[in-house]
């Protein structure tokens, strides 16, 4: 499935997320095991790129030197926050999927929500391929309405593309989560006419998961 990387971001997207990610690191360097030094080094860079990138948005006094500086301080600023969402997020056993979404990061399939709730209800799915290999799908509630019920924050989409499909979906390898419609997946040109399984389950904030709806079988259009 294709996905943006979530790290090539517009100049002011990047500060916008940056900061936020940098907000979070700072409160929770302890639990994550993270180094005073560590979450210094990203904050200075951060505001590093601040500086620059206040700079070159008058764009009729920046100099073309300032537009280097900003783009060098960018560079070093994405790289780091790679390194350390990979590091002290993604790969740390220390980080659940809410901190994860909460540091303004792409939730990540390796990271597995908490044990399921049966009180959760199951939503109505129905799928729809649509051009550009893409499948739009429509998720209701049990009052047959497109609204999250209370207490819901995602709506979460599994997928295991080709086959084997695993028999638990809490085991399919790739999941989006959407808050709300239109809920569309997007394919490679390559992965046209794949076979593809989709499980939807609704999700609570603290990540705990309800139980999945029966999986649709389809291919990639």
């Amino acid at each position: 499935m294709a996905k943006k990387d979530q790290f090539r971001l517009s100049d002011d997207d990047t500060e916008n997320t940056v900061t936020v990610f940098v907000a979070d690191f700072n409160t929770n360097a302890t639990e994550l095991g993270a180094p005073a030094k560590v979450v210094t080094s990203i904050t200075t860079k951060l505001a590093t790129y601040k500086s620059f990138n206040a700079i070159t948005k008058d764009k009729k006094n920046c100099s073309s030197i300032d537009i280097e500086n900003k783009n060098v301080a960018k560079k070093d600023l994405v790289a780091e926050w790679r390194a350390d969402a990979k590091q002290y997020y993604y790969d740390n056993s220390a980080a659940t999927s809410i901190m994860v979404m909460d540091a303004g990061l792409r939730a990540h399939a390796g990271k597995k929500a908490a044990k399921s709730d049966s009180s959760i209800e199951i939503p109505n799915v129905s799928i729809d391929p649509a051009k550009a290999h893409k499948i739009v799908i429509e998720c209701l509630n049990s009052e047959d309405s497109k609204a999250k019920p209370d207490g819901i924050t995602f709506i979460r989409v599994k997928t295991n593309l080709g086959i084997p499909v695993p028999t638990e979906t809490e085991d399919f390898p790739d999941f989006e989560d959407f808050t709300k419609h239109p809920i569309v997946l997007a394919f490679k040109v390559a992965d046209a006419g794949k076979p593809l399984a989709i499980a939807v389950c609704y999700v609570k904030k603290n990540g705990t998961e309800g139980n999945c709806c029966d999986v649709i079988f389809t291919t990639v259009p």
